[in-house]
């Protein structure tokens, strides 16, 4: 199964679905809800921002 990644906040999703948790940080990021921080190589998402992961996905659902 391949994973897919959205952006939620308070359990609503705000981004379309992504297959890769970097393409979905990258919408968080465009909605003014997370930042990275270069010198600390990390993420930072905003409360109450949620990473939702959808691991249901089988390999006949992948386009």
């Amino acid at each position: 199964m391949t994973p897919r990644y959205r952006i939620a906040t308070f359990g609503r999703p705000r981004s379309p679905w992504r297959d890769s948790i970097e393409e979905a940080m990258a919408d968080a990021i465009k909605l003014d809800l997370a930042s990275w921080d270069a010198s600390r190589r990390e993420w930072f998402i905003a409360v109450p921002v949620e990473m939702v992961i959808d691991r249901s996905r089988s390999a006949a659902n992948v386009c």
